[in-house]
């Protein structure tokens, strides 16, 4: 299954409602921000969407020596219909392997 979040980004959805994508982040915010704050801007740069829930995290790489890449994970259970997110036929495009979150765009 995948979701369309309202930026038209399709993601696959594993069979627990949760999407894996990454984001990155400058590592001022990180420092500057608080914990619902830094799940907000990994959440919208990974899927376009502040929305996930249950989010998890970790450490994938650096973009360059101020940007760490972050891999996140989080239920989109409790957000589809909000705001533009929608469940999409499985044989929808999806973003899955992307090295940053670009997502497919959807027609």
């Amino acid at each position: 299954m995948n979701v369309k979040f309202s930026n038209n980004r399709i993601w696959p959805v594993d069979d627990n409602m949760f999407v894996t994508a990454r984001a990155t982040i400058c590592l001022s915010e990180v420092i500057e921000g608080n914990l619902e704050t830094f799940l907000d801007e990994i959440s919208e740069d990974a899927v376009g969407s502040a929305l996930l829930e249950d989010i998890s995290y970790r450490l994938v790489g650096f973009v360059d020596d101020a940007t760490l890449l972050i891999e996140v994970r989080g239920s989109v259970a409790g957000i589809i219909n909000q705001e533009g997110v929608a469940i999409v036929p499985a044989g929808a495009p999806a973003a899955e392997g992307r090295i940053r979150s670009e997502g497919i765009m959807a027609e």
